[in-house]
C-alpha cells in the first residue's frame, strides 16, 4: 500500500502530589476525567475523531483519529498532549488551595516498575503477512537505536537491570515475547488479537507494540515514517531475511542498553552486525532517500524517510551531536549527563530522576523550552494542533465520526459511537456506518449533520 491508515494509542504516566494518603491515584485519575461516563464508550469518542479514555492501571489513555497522512497524525498526536494538559491545570488550579496536584507524563515507566506503551496501528490488506516475517522484526528491533525515549532505570524496575542506570530504551527491557494476542500478562513486540475495526474480510491491523513514547516531533515521525516504508517495501517483495537475528528478544535488550550505538548484534547466520549497521542496510535494500517516492505517496513520509536516513548515518559514525536534536534518548542523556556532572550526582539521586520525569511532563515547560531554543525541532504547528483539538482528519472515516459526535454534542443529543460507526439520538434516528477507514463521507455527513440539527 502507498496509502495507508494509521494512528497512535498513548499511554500516559500519572503522579500525585498529596499529603493526604487516602488520596489515591485512581481516585485522582477520576476526578482529572469527571464528566465522562466510563460505562459508555461512546461518550470516549471525541469531536477530533480520537478517543480519550482512562486504561487498565489508572492510565489516560489517547487514540488518535484514523490517518492517512503523517502530518495529520503528528498534529493529532499533539493534540492528546494538549488535552490532557488543559486538564492537568484546570484540575491544580481548582485543587491549590487543598494542596493537590497531579502531573502527567508522556513515557513508558513509573517509579514502581510499571510499564505503558505508544502503540502504533497500521492497516494492511487481509491476506498480508508482511508484519510477521523475520525482516520486520530485524527492523523493528534495531530501529531502537533512534526511537528510544531514554530512562534512568533502577534493579526494581526490570529484572535484568542490575544496578542504576540510564538506557536507550526502557520498554526494551520489559517486552517478553514476538508474538502475543494478550498484551497484559504478555509484552510481545507484535499484539495479534484479530481487530481490524475495519472490514474482517478485507483487512487486518498491525498492532506494534514494540516502541518508546517519544517526546522529540522528529523521532516519532522517523519512527512512523519508516515503518510505513518498510511495510510497503515487504508487500512488494523486498526483504532482508538474511539480516534475521540469532536471539530477536536478547538482541532488543542489547540495542535498548547500548549508549554508544555500536555493540554488534548475531544473526542467524552467524554474522555479527551493529543495529546501525542493520538499519543502514535496510535503507539500502528499500533504494535509499531517492526510491522512498515509490513506496508512499505521502511527501511527508519521504522527508521523516530522510531523516531517518541521516540519522542512521549519524548513529552509525556515532555523531551524538547530530543525533541530540533528533533522537530523544541522546537529547535528554546528555541534559541529565550535564547536570550530573555539575552537581555530582549519583543516577539514583532524587533531583536526576526528577529531571529525567521533567523532560516527559506535558503539562510542564521543558519540551517547550527545548523546541523554543532549536535543540528540539518542531515539526508542528500551535494552531494546527489547536485545529486538531476539535477537527478530525478530513481525509479519513474519522471525518464522519468526529463530525457527528460534535454535531451531537451542540445540539445536546445522545449518541452511542465506535470506530466503525456511530448512531445519533435517543431513538437512533441517524446513523452512519464507517466499515472502510478510507472513506469520510464528506457529502454524507453534511446532510446527517442537516438531520441531527433538526430532530425534535
Amino acid at each position: 500500500m502507498k496509502q495507508r491508515i494509521y494512528g497512535l494509542e498513548t499511554e500516559y504516566g500519572v503522579a500525585r502530589l498529596s499529603s493526604d494518603p487516602n488520596w489515591s491515584v485512581s481516585a485522582a485519575v477520576r476526578q482529572l476525567f469527571s464528566g465522562i461516563n466510563y460505562d459508555s464508550q461512546a461518550s470516549t469518542f471525541l469531536g477530533n475523531g480520537g478517543r480519550l479514555y482512562v486504561d487498565v492501571g489508572d492510565h489516560p489513555e489517547y487514540a488518535t483519529a484514523e490517518c492517512d497522512s503523517l502530518r495529520d497524525l503528528l498534529v493529532q498526536d499533539r493534540a492528546g498532549d494538549l488535552m490532557l494538559s488543559r486538564r492537568v491545570r484546570a484540575f491544580n488550579e481548582k485543587h491549590e488551595d487543598s494542596g493537590q496536584s497531579l502531573r502527567i507524563f508522556r513515557n513508558n515507566l513509573d517509579a514502581h516498575g510499571n510499564s505503558f506503551g505508544c502503540h502504533e496501528n497500521y492497516l494492511v490488506s487481509r491476506e498480508e503477512t508482511a508484519h510477521l516475517s523475520d525482516s520486520f522484526f530485524s527492523f523493528l528491533i534495531t530501529r531502537t537505536l533512534l526511537t528510544g525515549a531514554g530512562a534512568i532505570m533502577l534493579p526494581h524496575q526490570a529484572a535484568r537491570i542490575t544496578r542504576p542506570r540510564y538506557v536507550v530504551s526502557p520498554r526494551s527491557q520489559l517486552l517478553d515475547a514476538m508474538l502475543s494476542s494478550r498484551s497484559t500478562s504478555e509484552r510481545p513486540l507484535i499484539n495479534t488479537r484479530d481487530q481490524p475495526l475495519a472490514n474482517p474480510l478485507q483487512y487486518r491491523r498491525v498492532h506494534v507494540m514494540a516502541g518508546d513514547t517519544n517526546v522529540s516531533e522528529t523521532a516519532t515521525a522517523m519512527k512512523i515514517a519508516s515503518t510505513l516504508l518498510v511495510l510497503a517495501a515487504l508487500e512488494t517483495g523486498i526483504n532482508w531475511d538474511d539480516l534475521s537475528l540469532a536471539n530477536p528478544l536478547a538482541a532488543l535488550r542489547t540495542v535498548g542498553l547500548d549508549l554508544e550505538g555500536g555493540a554488534e548484534l548475531e544473526l542467524a547466520d552467524g554474522r555479527r552486525m551493529s543495529a546501525a549497521q542493520i538499519q543502514s542496510e535496510i535503507i539500502r535494500r528499500l533504494g535509499g532517500v531517492d526510491a522512498f517516492g515509490n513506496l508512499t505517496a505521502d511527501p511527508t513520509v519521504t522527508v521523516a524517510g530522510k531523516q531517518w536516513q541521516e540519522m542512521t548515518e549519524a548513529a552509525r559514525t556515532q555523531d551524538f551531536s547530530a543525533l541530540a536534536r533528533s533522537v530523544d534518548w541522546v537529547a535528554k542523556g546528555q541534559l541529565l549527563d550535564q547536570y550530573r556532572s555539575r552537581e555530582g550526582l549519583a543516577w539514583t539521586h532524587p533531583r536526576l530522576r526528577e529531571l529525567d520525569w521533567a523532560y516527559h511532563d506535558v503539562s510542564g515547560s521543558l519540551r517547550e523550552r527545548l523546541e523554543k531554543l532549536g535543540h528540539l525541532p518542531r515539526l508542528t504547528r500551535d494552531e494546527d494542533v489547536e485545529s486538531a483539538v476539535n477537527f478530525p482528519p478530513a481525509t479519513t472515516r474519522a471525518h464522519a465520526r468526529g463530525t457527528l459526535i460534535a454535531a451531537a454534542r451542540r445540539c445536546h443529543r445522545d449518541y452511542r459511537a465506535d470506530w466503525t460507526g456511530i448512531t445519533v439520538g435517543s431513538k437512533g434516528e441517524v446513523k452512519a456506518d464507517l466499515p472502510d477507514p478510507f472513506e469520510p463521507l464528506q457529502s454524507e455527513t453534511a446532510t446527517l449533520v442537516h438531520r441531527i440539527e433538526s430532530l425534535g
